[in-house]
């Protein structure tokens, strides 16, 4: 993405996924109430990890922050399998 989503988020909620760059460019946050809500400031398809030269390693490290937000929604720990596409 060309222009990604900054977020500042709220005494109640926390910062849980940042840009390159540092602390201070957050690009996710986590919200715990009544209900559980992660928003992310990019679209799923931007998550990259550190593995820009290799696009099969990029669904590994989606699938590990799908599976952590998964598994923080709620007490059920997923897993998923190794897919090679």
């Amino acid at each position: 993405e060309q222009y990604p989503e900054e977020i500042e988020p709220t005494d109640e909620a926390n910062a849980i996924f940042y840009y390159k760059g540092g602390q201070h460019h957050k690009a996710g946050v986590k919200y715990e109430g009544v209900h559980k809500v992660v928003y992310l400031g990019v679209g799923f398809e931007a998550i990259d990890g550190q593995f820009l030269l290799n696009p099969k390693r990029n669904w590994e490290t989606r699938m590990e922050v799908l599976k952590r937000i998964l598994n923080w929604m709620n007490f059920i720990q997923h897993s998923f399998l190794h897919i090679i596409i």
